[in-house]
Parts: structure tokens; sequence; C-alpha cells
């Protein structure tokens, strides 16, 4: 019996003194790698950690309390662990894997926050250290990428919340593909939306999405043009020709005190060389602010359009809206000088050329009109009366307005037309300042038509 315990004590303490010495060797490596990591950072650069360990197991390492900080920039991450690194800054780094937790990040514009991420094939690109420039995101690689509890902010995004988000395949001209979970997006429409450009009072936007999804997008050149804030069109950012898909459920969309409610919503583009052609499709759309009394049910709403970016224009073929026992309504239009592929853009250039509306009621007027005649303490009867006699008076003074009255006053059975063709094409500017306008000459400057049929 004393043999047999002898020589397992002999392998045991063998294995003991081989671990540590492996175990040794791997750290020293570590700490030098470290090193060599740190004195490759731009002049200026501080990195620091609390603790670091080898994980053998992994062919990685496991840092604590780690802290980059470079002029206004701030990343700290409470814990980190690699595997599969190769490569140092200045020649671009790859890990086969990266998992942290409590990861932040700030500068003097933005702020990001992530409570734990994994990440799989990243790939970062080189630093010049001289230059001492930071490297573009979008020239990142990913292969597939997982975060959770994401909290940022940017220009014009006071805030972005979301539960979790995948990435697949991220790298520049590639088809990647987007999760969202639990999305919710405050902002302000004085910086982030083309609102006050338009003579818009600055208001708050918040949007929240149960879950989006999006394949097909070039993610990378999106990404690193928002960042930037490039404003033309590099050769790269053009759309990848094929088919991109996106949908989203639970959408609520909140401009001040207005809200629109949507149930699901899908979208397909499709991209040549030169053309976009566009399908989107909203079910359960509903406006909570509109009252009960007006009658309907959530509805939907169907829009098809084509987006010629060889020649900046925009043909929106049909966009049908459906609200069961309410209205349906079926729109077009051609616009010009449309701003395409571009991040941040002023819509002022984009020209209306036509639009038409085809209007056929199905309840919604008349269950307004009885609505009006109860807050004002009339007849609907005598409301209806009053509009004919206005009407009248209307269509001698400015005829469409006069048989918008005349729709509005007896719609059943009837379809509206309704015509906007300009002489000429009207930027969003001129369309602010017809406000100062007498009536006549805003329906001259729009070429305003209405037609009952």
């Amino acid at each position: 019996m004393r043999r047999p315990v002898l020589t397992g004590l002999l392998i045991a303490v063998l294995a003991v003194v081989g671990w540590w010495g492996v175990h040794r060797e791997a750290r020293q490596a570590l700490e030098s790698g470290i090193a060599r990591f740190a004195s490759s950072l731009p002049p200026g650069a501080r990195f620091s950690y609390a603790a670091a360990q080898p994980l053998l197991l992994m062919r990685g390492a496991e840092l604590q309390s780690v802290v980059y900080r470079e002029g206004q920039t701030t990343l700290t991450i409470a814990d980190l662990r690699v595997a599969g690194f190769s490569g140092y800054p200045p020649l671009g780094l790859h890990l086969r894997r990266l998992m942290a937790r409590d990861v932040r990040y700030s500068d003097a514009q933005r702020s990001l926050a992530l409570g734990d991420v994994d990440l799989s094939g990243l790939t970062l690109p080189p630093v010049d250290r001289a230059a001492h420039i930071v490297p573009d995101v979008g020239a990142i690689l990913l292969e597939d990428g997982t975060a959770n509890r994401i909290q940022a902010s940017a220009p014009g995004i006071t805030s972005l919340l979301t539960g979790r988000m995948v990435v697949h395949d991220y790298a520049l001209g590639h088809r990647s593909d987007l999760t969202l979970a639990d999305l919710s997006v405050q902002m302000d429409t004085a910086t982030a939306l083309p609102t006050q450009q338009i003579g818009r009072p600055p208001a708050a936007i918040h949007a929240h999405v149960g879950h989006f999804h999006q394949t097909g997008v070039d993610l990378a050149t999106q990404l690193s043009r928002f960042v930037s804030g490039q404003h033309g069109t590099p050769a790269t950012s053009a759309p990848l020709v094929g088919t991109q898909t996106s949908s989203a459920d639970g959408v609520q969309f909140d401009l001040g005190p207005a809200s629109v409610l949507m149930d699901h919503i899908d979208s397909t583009d499709d991209h040549t060389a030169d053309t976009d052609q566009m399908t989107v499709n909203v079910h359960g759309v509903s406006i909570p602010a509109v009252p009960a009394d007006f009658g309907g049910k959530p509805g939907d709403v169907t829009l098809k359009a084509t987006v010629d970016r060889k020649h900046a224009t925009m043909a929106l073929s049909r966009v049908d809206v459906t609200v069961p026992d309410a209205c349906t309504a079926t729109l077009t239009g051609q616009f010009d000088h449309v701003p395409v592929d571009t991040i941040h853009t002023d819509v002022r250039q984009m020209r209306l050329v036509s639009f038409g509306v085809t209007y056929r009621d199905a309840g919604f007027i008349n269950a307004a009109m009885n609505h009006v005649a109860i807050q004002h303490h009339t007849d609907a009867g005598q409301l209806r009366a009053s509009l004919t006699q206005q009407g009248q008076v209307m269509r001698i003074i400015l005829p469409p307005l006069g048989t918008l009255i005349d729709y509005i006053a007896a719609p059943d059975g009837h379809t509206l037309q309704l015509g906007i063709n300009p002489p000429t094409p009207l930027t969003t500017q001129e369309l602010q300042g017809l406000h100062a306008a007498n009536p006549l000459e805003r329906i001259q400057s729009l070429g305003f038509t209405a037609q009952i049929q």
C-alpha cells in the first residue's frame, strides 16, 4: 500500500509544481503583453487595472477595474475577459472572444453604459500612435455580438435605452443583422430632427419599440457616418444592392402631447445601383388623443415609394390608409432635390412637385360632426346646414375650399379628391412662407384643387 500512496503523492506534487510553473510563466507573459499594449497607446493616453490573471483554459486573460483615459475620453470596465488575443494597437488587434461587465464610456459629447457584453470574432483597426487619430468605428470587424442593459446619449439624442442588442456580421460592405429588444429613445427636435428647419418649435420626441429586427443593412457604414456626422456621400456608403428587411413590434411614438401607437411595422427595401424601392406595412395604428366617440378601430397603412438616387427624386406611388368604420384614403406624391445617402441632412433643399389625396368617408366625419355639435351645445343638423351655406359662399371666392366644405357637410356616398400641383416645385421653406400669404395666394401658389365624385 505504501508504494502506490507515495507514487500518488509524488504525481500530485509534480502536477502542482508544473501548474505553478505554467501559471507563473503565463502571468509573466500576460504582464509583458499588457506592458507592450500600454506602451503602444497614443501620447497622453493612460491605461490601468486593479488585477490581472491568465486564463489558461481559454488561452486568454482576465482584468479587473480597467480604466482607459485619453483627453476627455474615459472608458471603464469592471471585469474584462479576453480569449485568443493577438496583435497590438499599431498593427490592429484580434480577439476570438471578449466578455465584459459594467462597461462605461464617455467623451465630450457622448456617453454609453452597458451591463454586459459578449463579442466573438472581434478585430480592431490599427491605431496610428504618431498621428493621434481615433480609428473609424466602421473599420471594426465583428462576427457576433450581444450587449444587455444599454444606456446612451449623443448630440440630438437625450437618452437611448435598450434591454438587449444582438449584432451579426458587422463590417463595411457586409449585410449585417441587428436585433433590439425593449428600445426607448428620447430626442430633441431642435437638434435631432429637421422640425426646426421647417419652422416647427422644438419639442420632445419619444419613441419606444418592444422588438426590432433588421437584416441586409450595411450597419458599419451607417454607424460610421452617424458618429462622424458626415454630410457628404462617401463612395462606399451607397446602399448594398439587394434586399433589406426590417420589422418592429409594439411601437409608440410621442411628439410633445401627441402619441401614435402601432402594433407591427414591416418594411422591405430593394436596392439597385441607382434606385431604392420601398414597401412599408403598418398594422394596428391608433391615436389615443382621438375622442372615443369618433368611432373607428386601429387602422392599417401601406406605403410604396421609389427613390432615384441618381436624379435625387422620390415618387410616393401609393400610400393606402384604412381605418375600419371611419375612412379610407390614398395618397400619392412627387418630390425632387431629395437628399439621399446622407446623415443630418438639411431637408430644406427638398421640393414638392405634386401631391394628391383621395378620401372616402365611412363614418369619421359624421362622428366628428356630432362631437363638435355636442361641444358647442348645438345640433349636428344645424352645423351641417351652416357649413352648406358657408360652402356656397366659399365656392364663389375660393372654389377649392368651397368644394372641401361641401364634402364635409355631406360626405356619405361620395369621394373627395384633393390635388396640389404648384406652377413650380416648392421647397419646405417656401411652403412655410405661405403662412404669411392670403388664402387666394396660397391656393394659387400650391395649385390646389378639390373635386367631389
